[in-house]
């Protein structure tokens, strides 16, 4: 005799609903909405492990789309940092600026800081000033 755990179930397009509202993060209510069903089937839906194996190949779907949606804007981001440590009117920013792109250049090779608390709190861009010459980080 099969018990409930060898039914394989086959997931319909509600199931499909309350697996994209899971995978990106609603709750009972919001996937239970989405779907067009009550929230104790969504809490018996969750416990299904054809159910639980799409909602995990969603959410690394979905987690594989947004790295890189992130990382297409990488390029503009290092221009856009390239240009406050080259312009910017604050000295801080400057050097932060400098510092951000040295280390994603080369990582783990700085740990300067400036102590805004310092009545002396100017500071010696010429540590730096070689950085934005000496390579080019936008590739």
């Amino acid at each position: 005799m099969l018990s409930e755990k060898d039914v394989i179930i086959i997931l319909d397009e509600r199931h499909y609903k309350a697996i994209e509202c899971k995978a990106t993060g609603g709750n009972i209510t919001d996937i239970a909405k989405a779907s067009g069903v009550s929230r104790n089937t969504i809490y018996k839906w969750v416990e299904l492990e054809e159910f639980k194996a799409e909602v995990g190949r969603r959410e690394q779907e979905f987690i594989t789309a947004s790295i890189a949606m992130v990382a297409s804007y990488a390029p503009t981001n290092i221009k856009g940092i390239q240009y406050l440590a080259e312009h910017a009117v604050s000295e801080k920013v400057r050097l932060d600026a400098r510092l951000a792109l040295l280390n994603k250049t080369v990582p783990n090779t700085t740990k300067l800081t400036l102590d805004d608390t310092r009545e002396d709190s100017t500071v010696n861009m010429d540590v730096l000033d070689g950085v934005m010459d000496a390579e080019d980080v936008t590739g």
